[in-house]
């Protein structure tokens, strides 16, 4: 295979990576959940999809998972543990919250991918400049190290970029896992809860999101 098609396929699998978005909770849209066992819910199933996080809500519904926006409050005369007896039970009794940092360890964009720019390192300008004075003329050899500087610059810039954007979204959505937490009568609270779907739940909900 030729430098140029290398290069080619280096770019395209690896692609650019992206930095994580801050999710803004405030301005997502939430829809409210009719629950019996004393809490208040409000909920969005798409915070990383509205935040403009894509590549890790595509790899979340790749892996099964759903990963909401919650604002809760505990509207009874008694504590609440979040999760426990069905209180989070957002998308039915099928899709069982589970712990958020244990769930999205595999949701990250692979840093090592980046280093297939170095693909790039052959591929460099060389060339020849004809100089003239009254007497003869001589060439001279040319070499512009573009691939050597470019390969290895875009490798760098893109682990960066994708090391910091992994940290920052674990720690966004695993600081702020709702599930266990136990909430006082009157108390609110706001973050996410993660779900596995079973097969048959995953269906049903991408339906619903075509359908809308």
């Amino acid at each position: 295979m030729g430098k140029a098609p290398l290069l080619l396929a280096g770019i395209l699998l690896a692609g650019c990576a992206s930095s994580f978005k801050s999710i803004d909770a405030q301005k997502l849209g939430y829809k409210s959940f009719a629950d019996t066992s004393g809490l208040a819910i409000q909920y969005n199933l798409e915070p990383l999809f509205e935040s403009g996080n894509r590549k890790y809500a595509h790899k979340a519904e790749k892996m099964g998972l759903t990963i909401a926006a919650v604002k809760v409050k505990n509207t009874s005369d008694r504590e609440i543990q979040i999760g426990k007896d069905g209180s989070a039970a957002i998308l039915g009794p099928d899709a069982a919250s589970v712990e958020a940092r244990q769930a999205i360890a595999r949701n990250r964009q692979l840093t090592g991918l980046y280093a297939l720019f170095l693909l790039g390192m052959p591929i460099n300008i060389y060339g020849t400049k004809t100089s003239c004075d009254d007497y003869s003329c001589s060439d001279e050899f040319l070499f512009i190290p573009v691939g050597i500087i470019i390969g290895p610059v875009l490798t760098l810039i893109n682990c960066l970029i994708s090391s910091n954007a992994n940290t920052r979204f674990h720690d966004e959505i695993g600081k702020n896992d709702l599930l266990g937490r136990t909430l006082k009568p009157g108390e609110e609270a706001a973050g996410y809860l993660v779900y596995k779907k079973p097969r048959r739940a995953e269906e049903a909900y991408m339906r619903r999101r075509d359908f809308h």
